[in-house]
């Protein structure tokens, strides 16, 4: 048999691990979403490329919460986009 006092003590120990692995879900949660704004971001700055490349860069839009704009020159076959892509 337990006395109260180590029942306790367990109790307290088991709190703090709870507390403890509580806190690491949620940031691991709050992590997974940057990382999920982070690949949308990419996304559309990888789309924003590509067009750059066809000639077809879009000045300045929005899509959804993001802002993109891009930005293409270039001459004998030398071509520099830069896309920026803000949230």
């Amino acid at each position: 048999a337990f006395t109260l006092v180590e029942v306790m003590v367990a109790l307290a120990l088991l709190s703090v691990a709870a507390l403890g692995l509580g806190h690491s879900l949620l940031l691991a949660q709050r992590a997974q979403q940057e990382s999920g704004r982070w690949m949308r971001a990419a996304a559309l700055a990888d789309e924003a490329l590509e067009r750059g490349r066809r000639g077809e860069c879009p000045a300045a839009e929005t899509i959804g919460e993001y802002g993109r704009s891009c930005l293409a020159s270039g001459d004998a076959g030398l071509h520099r986009v830069e896309v920026v892509v803000r949230w």
